[in-house]
């Protein structure tokens, strides 16, 4: 049975305080139910068969077996998620590609890969109106809410905020929480994406293709957008 992550042990890696192996294979300090021990990264945050399904119900070519899992719907864009977080974190030009093909999709699946997914879809008052949905019904439907999010995050914007201290940042595990810019009153979501480093979004106040905020304020492109609803519900 799959390890099916929901935070990318690529990502959980970035917060060890080892450089040598893969993100994968960092050991990181991970509190459970008052306890602290060391693990490596690929050893939790996982749940075995959470996006398990017995058909995807998706067209498939000739001769490709169903994977059985939603999960390689998920997450394609993980290859290239490192190079994309280190984009990020070091403050660099952000290049579309990476940014449409592999940022946006990996923050709209951070809202649809968790194990609390289930729970929440489930308990939409729309979905109990409508005779209610469980097990593999609710696993295909992460599918579709990662492409009603695309769009969102593609309008929302994007600031990468960097620790100014000597404190380094955790995560938590759904590897988001919900945050407000004080200086907009806006609400939005923050994703740690390193030790020094996170990624915070806000719904945007004007037309205008997203920017990525760091230190240099390096635009990521420009021209007309129609800003759809951010945040997205959690409920």
């Amino acid at each position: 049975m799959a390890r099916d992550h929901y935070v990318p042990a690529s990502v959980l890696g970035r917060f060890s305080t080892e450089t040598a192996s893969s993100a994968r294979k960092r050991k990181l300090a991970v509190g459970r139910q008052g306890k602290v021990f060391a693990a490596k990264a690929e050893d939790f945050g996982f749940v075995n068969g959470l996006y398990d399904v017995t058909s995807t119900g998706l067209w498939l070519p000739p001769g490709v077996e169903d994977p059985k899992s939603v999960d390689p719907m998920i997450n394609g864009y993980e290859p290239g998620l490192p190079e994309a977080l280190d984009l990020l974190e070091n403050q660099a030009t952000v290049p579309l590609q990476p940014w449409l093909r592999v940022l946006v999709p990996f923050v709209a699946a951070m809202f649809v890969r968790g194990n609390d997914f289930a729970r929440r879809y489930e308990g939409r008052p729309v979905v109990a109106a409508c005779g209610g949905s469980s097990g593999e019904d609710t696993n295909r439907v992460h599918l579709l809410e990662l492409q009603l999010l695309l769009a969102p995050v593609v309008a929302a914007r994007w600031v990468v905020l960097h620790q100014a201290g000597h404190e380094s940042f955790i995560v938590n595990d759904l590897g988001l929480m919900p945050t407000r810019d004080l200086g907009t009153c806006q609400d939005g979501f923050a994703i740690p994406i390193g030790r020094r480093s996170y990624w915070g979004s806000s719904r945007r106040t004007s037309e205008r293709w997203p920017s990525i905020a760091s230190a240099g304020n390096r635009s990521l492109s420009t021209g007309a957008w129609t800003p759809q609803r951010w945040p997205p519900s959690t409920a």
